[in-house]
């Protein structure tokens, strides 16, 4: 699958056969929030992924962006990784 989680998440959509309204009907999320996500104009949250994910039946880490990032300022070794939800 390609690396921007855009593409993944469209390409993963397609494969399994999901039109955006029934994926947006299957996890009770907005079309135009999952065309926001498709598009790379919205990140979402760590729930939003996991509904997306258990429809499509597809592992977490195929579709959505790193959700978990360093705080800014922090360096990357011995550092405890902050998870950051976004809508």
């Amino acid at each position: 699958m390609p690396k921007e989680p855009a593409n993944r998440l469209k390409r993963a959509r397609e494969e399994a056969g999901y039109s955006v309204r029934r994926l947006a009907e299957e996890t009770d999320l907005t079309r135009q929030l999952l065309y926001a996500l498709e598009s790379g104009a919205r990140r979402g949250s760590l729930e939003t992924w996991q509904r997306i994910s258990r429809v499509l039946q597809v592992h977490l880490d195929d579709i959505a962006p790193a959700l978990i990032e360093e705080p800014p300022g922090e360096e990357p070794e011995g550092k405890v990784l902050a998870l950051r939800e976004r809508a």
